[in-house]
This record gives C-alpha cells, structure tokens and sequence, in this order.
C-alpha cells in the first residue's frame, strides 16, 4: 500500500507538474524565476499589477512574486492557535438542576462562583445520574469544564456531556473517564451551540458525585476584549494585548521569515484595533501595525493588510472575531464601521511602498440575498480607490469563484483574486488531500488566465503531508502564482496533525495560558510575555520545503524524461533555456 502511494504520487507530479513527461528530482526546484525582487523595499519597488502578474515599479518593472507566511493570532487572537487564554460566559441567569441531589447541595452552587461550595448526589455514583445547566438563551461556546474542587475522588467515574438548543434534541459533546478533579472539554475551534448543557453518569463507584464549578468559555476576540475591558478598562486591555503582541512577533521572527525566503506576510487584522465599540476611533490604532510595517520594510518583506474580523463578524466563526455571529450583512452600523476603517487604512498607507495590497475582508460569507460578497468588495472598492489609487486590492473568492464577480463586471483594477483551499473533513486521507490540491491549483490556474488577474493563495494547510506541500509550492510557483501559508506559529504539539502539525511553521508552546477571569493583570501580562517564539519548536521539515522554494541551483543539473529514460536539454545546442509549465 505505501509503495503504491508512492508509484501514485510520483505519477501524478510528473503528470501536474512538467510537461512531456520529465520527472524533477526533489533536490532540484521545479522551476526558478530570475527577475523576483529580494532587495529592501523602496518607492521602486511597489507592487501593482499588470495582467497576470505582480510588477514592482507602479505595475512597470520586475515581476514580483510574493512567498509567505500569515502572522495569524498576532492581532486576532484564535484559542485554538494561541494562548488566548477562555473567556467564562455569564453565568447571572443560568439555572442549573440535578438528580439527585443532597439535602443542602443545590445545584445552584456549580454555578456560583464559589469554588468551596458544590452540588453532590450524596449518594454513591451510578449510571443514570445527571446534571444540568439552562443558560437562559442560546449561547456560543468552545470549552466547558467540570471542577470537583477539593472533594477527592467526586469526580465523574464515566461521562457524557450534552448539548441542545431545545431542550428535546441533543448532540453529544464528549466522554470519557477521569481520574482528575477537574475534566477539560475543548470543543473544536467553530464551538458549539446550545442553550441547555447536560452530564450525564455512565459509571459507578463509591464517591459521591460532586461539582464544585461547572463553566463554559469561548476563547474568540471578541469575547476576550470584552473580558479584558470589563476587568481593566479599555486602556488596560488595549496594553495587555500590546504585550501580547510585542512577544507573539518580534525582530527575530521576521528574521526567520527572511531567512526562510519568504518576501511576504499576511496580517489579520481585528476590527477593535482601530476603533471602540462605540465606532470611534483610537488614537493609537496604527502604533503596532506601524512598527511591525517598519520592521519588516528593513528586511524587505511586503506586508498584506487583511481585515479578517470585522464587527459583528463575517462568517460566525471564531477566526472572524465573534463565535456564532454573522451579523455585519444585516446590521448598516457595523458596515459603515467597515467603510470607516478602510477609510482610515488607506489614508494612513497611501502611497507606502511596504504595504503589499489590501485584503479587504477575509472569508466572507453573506447570509443577506441583498448585499453579496460582490457588493460587499464593490462598495469598499470603491471606498479605498476614493482616497489610494494605486495600491493592489485583493478580493477573496470564498468559499471559491462562483461567489465572486469578474472585475468585468464592475470595472475593477488593479486587484488580486485569493483563495483559502482546505481539505479539512479527510484531514488524514493523502489521496483525498492530493486531489484537493490539484483541483485547487487547476482553479487558480484557470482564473488567472481566464479573468487576466494576478492569483494568490492566501492560507492553505496540507496537514502531514510534506510531499504535498513540496509538490504544491514548486506548481505555484512554476504557474507564477503568489502563496502565503497558514500559518507562522501554532501552539499545538507537532504530534497533533489535526490540530498542530503543519498548521505552524513553530509549533508545541510549552509557556502558559492566562485564565482571563482570574489572573491579575500583572500575571496575564507576564503569562502573554511568555508567546515568544523561544518557546516554541521550530517545525524544520516544513520550514526546509519552503526554503527549498527560494533557493536556486549552483550547480549544473540534469533533468531526465520518463518515457524513455533520455536526458533533457535546450534547444538551439544549450543557447536557449528550457521553460517548464504545468499542463
């Protein structure tokens, strides 16, 4: 089976990847291009583009192709990636009740932020006992913890926890047994959604069955500003991020970013930067951004501005800021907070030969038939051309082309049309993860010629799959197509493909995680200092594909063809270089 892995991707390379047949060794890279601009940035090299290609000099010099990595978590934080730290949800109105229950143990008390106070059965475990929380109205959540406290041994002997948004119909969350006090679920990073919560016995042994804490928390930006502002004022929690922030990305990272060959980083950017939640805006909101622009500029890396959460979220995930909220479609104040902050971004950088281009909103997905993904980049379009009409504008065709219009249709220049190709339901299935690459790469590859627009694919993952990844970087760039992966850092272990691996080009964080409910300020602050990526692995095998994706041959090299075992070379005897394409 291996072997036949092997036979079938090598087939498929030789097949996707060069024309007539000729197999590229690995150690040679599937194709070079001479003229990419390395040098520091300066007015000569801003980027625009022309046809299908990204030039430097306004659109007329050197066709710039961008390699790179997102700075994911640095401005919007995402638990699943960071150490966020989880934000409790209110407990005020919940109502909590159980069966049975000991005389003088409301289950009241899992849910009264008493930790030495509990609910108990008072009677020895068995199958059939239960615990249950109403949270008063649907909530969106992505942990929930169950605490025993200081009672020895009264945690559940076998569990089932339960979610429903009806009270009738419920989806099972997670099980397992425990030897601990306290059991930790952590719901993937979409989170659930539910009103009632429910724990079910399975087991049976001689303790009492005891909650001394039953929490649910939700790690998305949104939530986490909210907790910080509540706990320290909106000053406090803008500096608390800044710490963050200054340890998540420093000098020696984008050191690292060069050194990897890269000449590009994606910054996610959080709505609550720039303005206050009553739309105001903040008198410090580029301070960050600017120093890491600065940075990188002096290293001669572009710097991509993507709005990727924005207010009231865009797609209901926890990667757009908000779990579970989809509400800018609808809501004409959080659109005219949008436009206000386009406003401010294109004033700010107008005419900085740094800034790559602008991603105007990350993975939009419109639940009003009246205003589209089309109408939404069409309005900020016109928005950012009002005031900067040079910079590249960058339009996302998610969750790929058919939700995005032409530049035809709407007579938009200069723009670059993004793609996010994840294969994410058979994660752990290479052959399915194969053909969702080259399926990707054939797509780009189709608008790119068929709309004449340069192309980029801004956030993928491969999971395990290193020769996946390889095969990948080499095609895009033998097709002249930008790249940036997602993502630069993750704090899961590297034995984690789902979840950690790939997903970081460091990953397994061995610092620590505030708790945003308890911890003083001073503590989160110093737990936040600890992102550094010192603390981190670097994830070599990952980090040397993509090294391997900038560097160009020294020395002379062969290329042999399949079909009958002969040695490739240039016309004209040798005066002519030889061009690979992809069929």
């Amino acid at each position: 089976m291996k072997m036949q892995k092997v036979l079938s991707f090598m087939t498929a390379v030789s097949l996707a990847v060069v024309s007539v047949g000729v197999s590229i060794p690995k150690t040679i890279k599937a194709a070079t291009t001479s003229n990419v601009v390395t040098k520091a940035i300066s007015n000569t090299d801003f980027i625009k583009a022309n046809g299908q290609d990204l030039k430097n000099n306004y659109g007329n010099g050197s066709i710039v192709n961008l390699h790179g990595t997102n700075l994911g978590s640095w401005n919007l934080l995402e638990g699943w990636m960071s150490p966020e730290g989880e934000s409790a949800l209110d407990r005020s109105s919940w109502v909590a009740t159980a069966g049975p229950t000991a005389a003088g143990n409301s289950p009241s008390y899992a849910i009264d932020s008493d930790i030495n106070s509990r609910w108990t059965t008072g009677t020895a475990q068995t199958n059939g006992q239960w615990f249950k929380v109403d949270m008063g109205s649907v909530q969106h959540f992505d942990e929930i913890t169950i605490d025993a406290g200081s009672y020895t041994g009264d945690s559940p002997a076998s569990y089932l926890v339960q979610g429903s948004t009806d009270g009738v119909t419920w989806d099972n969350y997670g099980s397992g047994t425990s030897t601990s006090q306290k059991i930790d679920i952590s719901l993937d990073g979409n989170g659930r959604t539910a009103r009632y919560i429910l724990v079910l016995e399975q087991g049976s042994k001689g303790n009492w069955w005891s909650i001394s804490d039953f929490n649910v928390y939700v790690s998305d930006m949104y939530d986490t500003v909210g907790k910080l502002q509540s706990r320290f004022g909106t000053n406090g929690a803008d500096s608390l991020l800044s710490t963050y922030e200054n340890a998540w990305i420093q000098e020696s990272d984008l050191d690292n970013i060069k050194n990897m060959g890269l000449n590009l980083v994606r910054v996610p950017l959080y709505w609550e930067t720039f303005l206050n939640r009553d739309g105001s805006w903040k008198p410090n909101a580029f301070t960050q951004l600017d120093k890491l622009v600065s940075e990188c500029s002096q290293r001669g890396i572009y710097v991509l501005l993507d709005l990727h959460g924005v207010p009231g979220c865009d797609d209901g995930w926890q990667s757009g800021g908000r779990l579970g909220h989809n509400d800018y479609w609808t809501n004409t104040t959080y659109q005219s907070w949008v436009t206000s902050i386009w406003q401010g971004i294109a004033t700010h950088y107008n005419g900085n030969p740094d800034i790559a281009g602008y991603d105007l909103m990350n993975e939009p997905v419109s639940n009003n038939s009246n205003f589209t993904n089309s109408q939404m980049y069409n309005s900020l379009y016109n928005t950012v051309r009002a005031i900067d009409k040079d910079h590249l504008i960058v339009m996302e065709a998610f969750f790929d082309f058919n939700n995005i219009a032409a530049p035809s249709t709407y007579g938009w220049t200069n723009v670059m049309y993004e793609t996010h190709p994840y294969e994410m339901t058979d994660w752990n299935n290479w052959s399915d993860q194969f053909t969702a690459m080259t399926n990707a790469l054939n797509t780009l590859k189709t608008y790119k010629a068929n709309w004449n627009v340069p192309v980029y694919a801004g956030e993928f993952c491969w999971y395990s799959y290193n020769d996946i990844w390889e095969t990948w970087l080499s095609a895009l760039d033998a097709n002249g197509i930008n790249w940036s992966n997602w993502d630069y850092k993750n704090r899961r272990s590297s034995t984690d493909f789902q979840n950690g691996g790939n997903w970081g080009l460091y990953n397994n964080y061995v610092g620590a995680i505030p708790d945003l409910n308890n911890d003083s300020y001073a503590t989160i602050s110093s737990k936040w200092s600890m992102a550094t990526t010192t603390n981190f692995m670097p994830n070599n095998p990952l980090i040397n594909v993509f090294k391997a994706q900038s560097v160009t041959p020294t020395q002379q090299s062969t290329i042999k063809a399949l079909a009958n075992n002969n040695f490739v070379c240039a016309d004209n005897n040798g005066s002519d270089p030889i061009a690979i394409k992809l069929s």
